[in-house]
């Protein structure tokens, strides 16, 4: 049987790591950054999958409460994930007025929703920065 680090049809010594990024779950985080979750990060996404499905159950109640509900959990989730903030620039571009409703609500905005807003406008505007957002410079 072959040492690590060692070259099965050989038998000598290789130049590859001996761990692999896929065979350690350590090491694929430091090679891999976007891979690390940090705490807080598990939290937001447990507690916007939490309020996606809550709002998913109260959704046929008569008063719209699933719907600010999942509204909510999509915004943190799209806040971590690349590919929902994606989504949700899509979403936009496809639905001008809808977009502009939403730039006009930005200054209006909690400060997670207004980074939300500024990252996801499909046409790459700026609005200027409301005093004590200190999201972006």
């Amino acid at each position: 049987m072959p040492r690590p680090g060692q070259d099965v049809r050989a038998g000598r010594p290789c130049h590859c790591p001996v761990t692999t990024w896929a065979s350690n779950p350590r090491v694929a985080n430091e090679r891999n950054p976007s891979r690390r979750r940090t705490a807080g990060a598990v939290f937001r996404m447990v507690v916007a999958w939490f309020l996606i499905g809550s709002g998913l159950l109260v959704l046929p109640l008569p008063v719209p409460v699933g719907l600010l509900l999942i509204v909510v959990g999509v915004t943190i989730l799209a806040n971590d994930n690349r590919r929902l903030g994606a989504w949700v620039r899509r979403l936009r571009g496809r639905h001008p007025r809808f977009s502009a409703r939403l730039q006009g609500l930005e200054p209006h905005a909690p400060g997670m929703v207004r980074r939300l807003l500024r990252r996801t406008d499909p046409a790459g505007r700026k609005t200027p920065a409301v005093s004590g957002d200190e999201s972006e410079p």
